[in-house]
């Protein structure tokens, strides 16, 4: 038996977060988010990049947050609810706990609709495994970030149907608390500070050297006890679910994507010992199979069984498809503009034009497609991102103003004057955002999210 800690993955996204723009203000009382476009965190480099909005506030109409806004203070009233639209659903959220300066742990709590088995699972930086939750027995989750030895700050959580054959309806509920510190931190800390006095009166070379030093041992540590960890969750599976071969995880997800039978004991060892990169490209591919599987279906269901055309995805969920006549047209049209969720999620994850671009270029891509979406709606389809520029008003060194040229009419006003508790904000930051990249770099990165069908398979 093969326990392995796969830490450089072959399909890998780094975690280069930026903190959201809006509405990060302390507002006191409840925090109360909810999941808004469900398609949107279905992809794991989305819940990394943060390319879409995934939750709002349910005192707005619009917001980009991040479950982070959720750890610490004193309120413990705060929340974040979800739910899944399909089986073969899962949702992904990003943590930052950069701001736990004291190393404590946190607590996620899951509470789920009747009938419900959910996996909430934790992924550090790197994708490894850092905490799978445990049930308790009032029938809720909890599972823990290891913000005490983890050299993560930037953490991805997982909700999923773990291969549920049916969707069960209804919310899952997240809260969040602190941990206690350990006594180990303490004295960790109190070292630290004594550390750093060392390191400014030191020179740079010893200043670098207790640096790389330090570096190394909380490395050592964290393989350590991510690999104490990872052999303690083992442990605590009944005897059935031991996984007792001698194959290794990728062995097993090759298997597994290749269609062939995956005992319930090979699943529990690649969900401890699986890296997250790895395990969501065979999510995606088994997604991608699914879905052309379903396509091929409809088609053969209407007479175009074995066509072969070209599929493109359009802003806002419009669909355009070359290669059959008007009627066959129209019918495919119909058909992917009710999935079309599915398929842009698939181009995301399996197109190379996708694959190859940088966070920032995939971050900016996904700021673009929905700005698009939401320009297109407010002109009636006559404006795109490729319209706007800024227009400055500057003073000698300083900018005294911004405004942003060739809105639509009927949002300018309110887009150019919005602030950070405003529904318009993140439209604003991301607009910005987009413009700031176009000046420094020359051009826009975009999605074209174009398919060509073979008669069998979604080719991008």
């Amino acid at each position: 038996m093969i326990h392995n800690i796969t830490r450089n993955s072959t399909y890998n996204y780094s975690i280069t977060y930026e903190k959201p723009q809006s509405k990060l203000k302390d507002w006191g009382g409840t925090k109360a988010l909810v999941e808004k476009n469900d398609a949107d965190n279905d992809a794991y480099r989305n819940a990394v990049t943060k390319a879409t909005m995934i939750a709002e506030d349910v005192r707005y109409s619009q917001g980009t947050f991040d479950l982070s806004m959720l750890i610490g203070g004193g309120n413990t009233n705060s929340y974040f609810t979800g739910k899944f639209s399909s089986a073969r659903d899962v949702d992904y959220f990003h943590v930052d706990t950069t701001s736990q300066v004291s190393r404590i742990p946190v607590i996620i709590s899951m509470e789920m609709p009747e009938g419900a088995d959910y996996g909430l699972t934790v992924y550090d930086e790197n994708g490894n495994q850092v905490g799978m939750a445990i049930e308790n027995e009032d029938g809720t989750k909890t599972l823990t970030i290891p913000c005490d030895w983890s050299n993560s700050r930037r953490f991805v959580i997982k909700v999923s149907q773990d291969g549920s054959a049916e969707c069960v309806q209804g919310d899952y509920k997240l809260t969040f608390s602190q941990g206690e510190m350990s006594q180990e931190v303490r004295e960790a800390l109190k070292r630290m500070q004594t550390g750093t006095a060392k390191l400014q009166e030191g020179n740079s070379e010893e200043r670098a050297a207790l640096g790389a030093a330090l570096k190394a041992k909380n490395d050592t540590r964290n393989t350590a006890e991510t690999e104490g960890l990872h052999q303690a969750q083992y442990n605590a599976l009944p005897e059935e679910l031991k996984y007792k071969g001698d194959s290794s995880v990728e062995e097993l997800l090759k298997k597994e994507l290749r269609g062939e039978p995956v005992t319930e004991a090979e699943r529990a060892y690649i969900a401890i010992y699986g890296n997250q990169n790895d395990i969501y490209h065979v999510e995606c591919q088994k997604r991608k199979q699914e879905l052309e599987q379903e396509f091929s279906a409809y088609l053969e269901s209407v007479g175009l069984s074995g066509k072969e055309f070209s599929i493109h995805l359009e802003t806002g969920g419009k669909v355009m498809v070359n290669g059959l006549d008007e009627i066959q047209k129209g019918q495919v049209e119909d058909y992917i503009e009710e999935h079309w969720e599915q398929f842009k999620n698939v181009y995301l994850a399996s197109s190379d034009e996708c694959t190859e671009m940088t966070d920032q270029e995939y971050r900016i891509a996904g700021y673009v497609e929905e700005c698009n979406r939401f320009l297109s709606n407010a002109s009636g389809g006559k404006v795109s991102v490729d319209d706007l520029s800024v227009e400055r008003k500057v003073s000698g060194w300083y900018i005294n103003s911004e405004k942003i040229i060739g809105l639509p009419s009927a949002v300018e006003s309110l887009i150019n004057g919005a602030d950070s508790m405003d529904k318009y904000y993140d439209y604003k930051q991301m607009i910005h955002s987009i413009l700031n990249y176009r000046q420094e770099h020359g051009e826009i990165p975009q999605y074209h999210m174009n398919f060509n069908w073979s008669g069998k398979e979604l080719q991008c």
